[in-house]
């Protein structure tokens, strides 16, 4: 036992040789066998994943029902890419306990994922001369039913999970219902008032629904229970800009927002509520939280806070022949250009592809490349102008 308790105090590779001394003492001990798969999955990558797998089965052997050792390995089976095994394990673990929150939140995680995939998802098959359209839109909407179900079921046994509210909010934005994305993160700031990221989707609900001065008191409240770092990313430009270009201090920032204000007349800036909001949907939207990776820093979520929403969201599920399979593809397509995303590791995370214009001519190599020839976009610039006019 106290192998397992002090594994934060050494290297996994020497918590991994005190566990086995701990098996070697007594091949019947499972929390030693999940302790050790653990520390194997820490080290991420094919081989050690393959090695927790054994130890796992073992401590699942000795205990079959332990609820956590069965949590583990759909975590596992997920970060193998074996989404679907993942899932009907994570259903095996809250079948043990339904009161468990953290299971029920996993199954609505993976439904979540499933309903974001399909909801855009278009085949093409051949039906002799003719070409059929097929699009996954009724799986898209199954999926969503389940996702919403478990993430409310997580809030039901644990009134203060906040992650629960974070995805429901967010499955609640991509059904097409910001409203109810506010009445969540206002369910949640009931029970936790200071919560930052309840004020942060608060505001991007009330910013796609046009409540602009909601919107600003709610991402001031955000901004006030940041720490400073957090606050200079927020309001960066860095990633509107060249990779060439930098800006150094608050000040430089504060006058790049102020001069691009397209309304002086309101007491808010829209062009920057509008860069809020973007950081707001890549946070919660890219996100990959059992990697620690945040949205703003995958490709799509910087693509996104480039230049907002695409039109359309077209995507090409993976195609298996005899001799390969083909990648996961998702299109953005904008007014002028269109940006791909591959998936070619089957598991979570999409990376740019590539770029080109109306013209079809392509701009092709790493995103900084693209981002380059392509300048920013805000949406609220058509908006102002047809104001205007």
């Amino acid at each position: 036992q106290d192998a397992i308790r002090d594994t934060a105090a050494t290297t996994v590779d020497q918590n991994i040789d005190r566990l086995k001394q701990v098996i070697r003492s007594d091949r019947r001990y499972a929390p030693a066998y999940h302790a050790l798969a653990r520390m194997y999955m820490s080290k991420n990558n094919v081989v050690d994943r393959q090695r927790a797998l054994t130890h796992l089965k073992r401590a699942l052997y000795l205990d079959p029902e332990n609820q956590t050792y069965l949590t583990t390995l759909g975590e596992l089976k997920w970060s193998q890419g074996f989404w679907y095994n993942a899932m009907n394990t994570y259903q095996e673990a809250h079948e043990v306990d339904t009161t468990d929150a953290e299971t029920a939140f996993r199954i609505g995680y993976h439904a979540m994922q499933d309903f974001l995939k399909y909801t855009s998802m278009v085949d093409y098959e051949k039906l002799g001369e003719e070409v059929v359209k097929f699009e996954w839109g009724k799986f898209a909407e199954i999926d969503k039913t389940k996702a919403v179900d478990y993430y409310e079921r997580s809030i039901a046994n644990d009134p203060g999970y906040r992650d629960a509210y974070y995805q429901l909010a967010l499955t609640h934005l991509e059904d097409g219902h910001p409203d109810r994305m506010i009445e969540t993160s206002d369910s949640l700031l009931s029970r936790i008032p200071d919560d930052k990221y309840a004020h942060l989707y608060a505001g991007l609900g009330q910013q796609r629904l046009g409540q602009h001065k909601k919107a600003q008191l709610s991402f001031q409240k955000f901004m006030r229970r940041m720490d400073p770092e957090e606050r200079t990313l927020m309001a960066s430009t860095q990633m509107l800009r060249s990779e060439n270009d930098t800006v150094s201090s608050d000040s430089v920032q504060a006058n790049y927002w102020k001069s691009r204000d397209p309304l002086l007349l309101t007491d808010y800036n829209e062009r920057l509520l509008d860069h809020y909001s973007r950081v707001a949907y890549a946070s919660l939207r890219f996100s990959r939280p059992w990697k620690d990776i945040p949205g703003w820093q995958t490709d799509q979520g910087k693509l996104h806070i480039r230049y907002g929403h695409p039109i359309t969201d077209v995507s090409q599920r993976p195609e298996m022949s005899r001799l390969s399979l083909s990648s996961h593809v998702t299109r953005w397509v904008y007014d002028g250009f269109t940006v791909s995303f591959v998936n070619g590791d089957g598991l979570d995370g999409f990376r740019f592809g590539d770029g080109f214009d109306q013209q079809r001519n392509y701009r092709t190599g790493s995103m900084g490349e693209f981002t380059r020839s392509i300048p920013s976009y805000f949406s609220v610039d058509t908006w102002v102008a047809t104001f205007l006019i």
